[in-house]
């Protein structure tokens, strides 16, 4: 018993260590790819982001971020993903 608890432990860690890339978020979500413009489609199909790119852009391409602060710039409220 001992020897199979071992077994399904070391597979679950090693499954939980495989990156999500692009494709497979995209596929997870398909709507929030669709929803995007032609420009935002292709870079996040490269795993790319840029400048002034919807927050779905952003995540579909490069996935959740680990910490997210929230505050103001210039008046305004902000939101900034690391």
């Amino acid at each position: 018993m001992k020897k199979w608890f071992g077994a399904i432990s070391a597979v679950v860690m090693l499954a939980s260590c495989v990156p999500a890339t692009p494709q497979y978020r995209i596929q997870k979500e398909p709507q929030k790819y669709e929803a995007l413009s032609g420009k935002h489609r292709e870079l996040v199909q490269k795993g790319q982001i840029t400048r002034g790119m919807p927050q779905d852009a952003v995540y579909l391409s490069w996935g959740r971020p680990s910490q997210v602060f929230q505050g103001s710039k210039k008046g305004r409220e902000a939101e900034r993903w690391d």
